[in-house]
């Protein structure tokens, strides 16, 4: 079987009942036994049987008790029951049913027809298994979870949750170069191991819009880490593309921009299913990414995720520019991370870092001067780094004009 092995525990306490069940199920069956309640308990969530066996008389707590216990625990509940024995009282068989009970089979058995009974439900379970693979591949789990109990899902606010998004760089001229199934099979391969990453880092996979891929993280019970987790991700799959440009005949490249903050989360849709999440929180991090084109960085961050990083020593960080975003009315602090670049550009960045952070401060006080001296010399240790050039022009610019009054050294983006 794809989903789950064929392993059937079988409960009964009388030796000559159980010699029979093993000579009808032997032959097709992993077979495991127990002859009392309470050791079945044990058994089942130490093997994880597919499907139980279950007589109603036992020696010390009964059928009844056993199946109530093994549904009421989340680990145990979806395991089917199927009850073997002698009361055949109505009564009885309804009992066992509003228990959770599959199927109710009334001794002495049928070989054939407790094969096909068995045969049913575990193909049963099998298709509900990968059903419930399918769904879980589309909607977090703690949603798949409401839905199998209550049928509906509500809205939840993540009110610290980072987002990201990635795009990748000339798309539209590379995949037009493509037939449809070789672009397929390259998003599919790529956002294969995007996914793994993901879910590799506890984070979640949100949606993809063509060559756009979206997650978030922060959406766990445990958050502690959900902008370590969204950071290391991005460090992992950018890093995961520059060594598949080795090996791949398509250059791909991405741009990444990551943003945290309150998100709301729900499904959308009756009769298909999309969980999707909302907020200014996706937006900003659209935004960033799309900012990484004109900083000309493979990731860039937010001053809320950048603040929020528990281990900031793990990452290659600095900042880069206070900006305001058209339609939003806070600034914030943009960061680049380039843990991902070549190991002498990364080299280079750390050695003029201490520079470069001085001379920010003086672009952002407004004394282009001194900022455009530091700058220069940041280009000269460094020239493959862009963004010292890019402020050298800020500065050179910024010194033939008078300075504005309400100068703050914010740009806008």
């Amino acid at each position: 079987m794809e989903c789950i092995s064929s392993k059937v525990l079988v409960v009964e306490d009388s030796a000559l009942n159980a010699a029979v069940l093993k000579d009808v199920l032997c032959n097709t069956y992993d077979l495991e036994f127990a002859a009392d309640g309470e050791s079945v308990l044990n058994i089942v969530l130490e093997t994880q049987p597919d499907i139980i066996l279950l007589d109603l008389v036992l020696p010390d707590i009964d059928g009844y008790e056993v199946c109530r216990r093994l549904k009421s625990n989340p680990k145990t509940k979806d395991i089917p029951v199927i009850f073997l024995t002698g009361r055949s009282e109505l009564e009885d068989e309804m009992k066992g049913f509003e228990l959770g009970a599959v199927d109710y089979i009334i001794k002495p058995i049928s070989p054939p027809l407790l094969r096909a009974r068995l045969k049913t439900h575990l193909q049963l379970r099998i298709e509900k298994c990968n059903s419930d693979q399918l769904i879980k591949n589309i909607l977090p789990s703690s949603i798949v979870e409401e839905l199998k109990a209550t049928g509906k899902t509500t809205p939840v606010c993540f009110e610290k949750a980072a987002v990201f998004f990635s795009d990748l760089v000339g798309f539209t001229r590379i995949s037009s170069k493509m037939s449809p199934v070789e672009l397929i099979a390259e998003l599919n391969d790529l956002f294969t191991i995007y996914d793994e990453i993901i879910e590799s880092n506890n984070c979640e996979r949100i949606k993809t819009i063509g060559d756009a891929y979206m997650a978030v993280s922060g959406m766990s019970e445990d958050s502690t880490f959900y902008a370590d987790n969204i950071v290391k991700s991005a460090i992992e799959i950018l890093c995961f593309l520059k060594q598949r440009v080795n090996k791949s005949q398509y250059p791909w490249a991405t741009t990444i921009g990551i943003d945290s903050g309150e998100v709301v989360g729900g499904v959308v849709g009756v009769k298909k299913y999309i969980y999707d999440i909302f907020g200014s929180t996706v937006n900003m991090a659209s935004r960033l990414e799309g900012a990484s084109k004109i900083y000309k960085l493979d990731i860039i961050i937010s001053d809320s995720v950048y603040d929020d990083i528990q281990n900031p020593e793990n990452f290659c960080l600095r900042e880069i520019d206070t900006v305001r975003v058209k339609g939003e009315e806070h600034v914030l602090k943009l960061y680049e991370v380039f843990d991902c670049d070549e190991e002498s550009l990364r080299a280079c960045k750390k050695e003029t870092l201490p520079l470069f952070t001085e001379a920010m401060m003086d672009y952002r006080a407004g004394n282009f001067a001194d900022s455009l001296s530091k700058f220069t010399k940041c280009s000269e240790v460094c020239p493959e780094d862009f963004l010292p050039q890019l402020y050298i022009k800020r500065c050179s610019t910024l010194m033939r004009l008078p300075l504005s009054k309400d100068w703050e050294g914010v740009s806008g983006i």
